[in-house]
């Protein structure tokens, strides 16, 4: 509900490769263990529609590094 509508679809862009959901898309949320998870960025899984999050402090922390990672990291080499 935060975002706007050019975050919106920079965060499908992130997560499943393409701005636009198809019919048959299913998102799926993970968590993922790490040590230092308020410094860590969350890991997308394109070809699975995953979102992968360290288990962040505060909910203000997770906005601040998924909005920096679906801004920032634009290649699928970068985790």
């Amino acid at each position: 509900e935060q975002f706007t509508q050019e975050e919106k679809a920079q965060f499908l862009l992130f997560v499943r490769g393409s701005s636009r959901l198809q019919e048959d898309d299913i998102f799926h949320l993970t968590p993922y263990p790490h040590k230092d998870a308020d410094n860590a960025l969350p890991k997308a899984r394109t070809c699975f529609f995953q979102l992968q999050l360290p288990s962040y402090s505060s909910y203000q922390i997770l906005l601040t590094k998924l909005k920096y990672a679906i801004l920032h990291c634009t290649t699928m080499e970068l985790e």
